[in-house]
């Protein structure tokens, strides 16, 4: 069984690995899109920028939407591609995490 800290690392790695890459352009995406279980997430902009929100930790990324693809820009070079569903009500990333627009 996994103790405390082990688990709350474990979730933001998995967390951070999701979020990860996207340069350039946005467009639809402005808005705020959290996780089911509130644990993450992401704030839009049109500018191409964004704010992912994990457990206390709080990131500035890069991305941009290639068709129905939101790609995303963490540090390190990785980068996360998530499938924008329903005219941008959600993406849906690795592992089949789903974030959900939320009303601003």
């Amino acid at each position: 069984m996994f103790k405390q800290p082990e688990l709350k690392r474990a979730v933001f790695v998995a967390v951070f690995a999701m979020g990860l890459s996207l340069t350039g352009c946005s467009s639809g995406l402005d808005g705020t899109y959290s996780d089911q279980m509130g644990i993450v997430e992401y704030q839009f902009k049109s500018n191409g920028t964004a704010r992912m929100s994990t457990m206390g930790t709080v990131m500035e990324l890069k991305y941009k939407v290639d068709g129905d693809e939101l790609h995303l820009e963490m540090m390190g070079g990785v980068s996360q591609i998530f499938r924008i569903e329903g005219d941008g009500e959600a993406l849906v990333g690795p592992m089949g995490m789903t974030l959900s627009r939320q009303s601003d």
